[in-house]
């Protein structure tokens, strides 16, 4: 069952947080998935409202392991910047049962767009 947006509130009525498990295949985050709450600021949450929500057919970028390695360990390139390769995820389906947010996203290779 998928609601609205506007029904897609941060604490439900009877005060208890939604969950969310969001999962991914393919790309570099393949068989990997976030847990979280809304509110709570984790990655669970970031992928949850990048998606609006997770809405179906969304597509959103995510960064490899390794561009977040080699930007947290060297200094930032001005001149010549970093070029990583970009990593595209769509949202192919979410399931939404009382308090949990399921929602798998599928990887999209770079088109060039």
């Amino acid at each position: 069952m998928t609601r609205s947006l506007d029904d897609c509130p941060q604490l439900r009525h009877d005060g208890v947080m939604t969950r969310i498990i969001f999962e991914f295949l393919g790309g570099p985050n393949d068989g990997s998935s976030v847990h979280g709450t809304l509110g709570d600021g984790g990655d669970a949450e970031r992928y949850y409202l990048f998606t609006n929500h997770g809405t179906i057919g969304h597509r959103f970028k995510v960064a490899s392991d390794y561009a977040v390695e080699a930007l947290a360990h060297e200094e930032l390139k001005v001149e010549e910047p970093h070029h990583f390769q970009r990593h595209y995820y769509v949202v192919t389906e979410r399931l939404e049962d009382g308090n949990e947010v399921w929602v798998r996203a599928a990887y999209q290779p770079d088109r060039g767009k």
